[in-house]
């Protein structure tokens, strides 16, 4: 079992590399103007309260650092959330 979660990770991993996602980003490569956040957050309203019911829910069962993040069909960041033991870390 553990295997196959390494090799999930290391083909993510690879996968980020080869579209350019690298850890010396800083700072988003395409971000949406004010308006159009508005817009999507709103869109996926429903989807961001489920998100964040379930994980909710599920954090109680967490003891380890954890970080949950929810994005739409395009890939934006619509709502991230985490252990507060790892936020010097994101």
């Amino acid at each position: 079992m553990g295997d196959m979660k390494s090799n999930e990770i290391l083909f993510s991993y690879k996968k980020c590399l080869e579209i350019g996602l690298t850890k010396s980003i800083v700072t988003p490569l395409i971000s949406l103007g004010e308006e159009e956040l508005k817009r999507k957050l709103q869109e996926n309203k429903k989807l961001i309260e489920v998100f964040r019911k379930c994980v909710n829910r599920a954090h109680t069962k967490l003891k380890k650092k954890y970080i949950f993040l929810l994005v739409d069909s395009e890939g934006y960041l619509l709502d991230i959330l985490y252990n507060k033991k790892i936020y010097k870390d994101i």
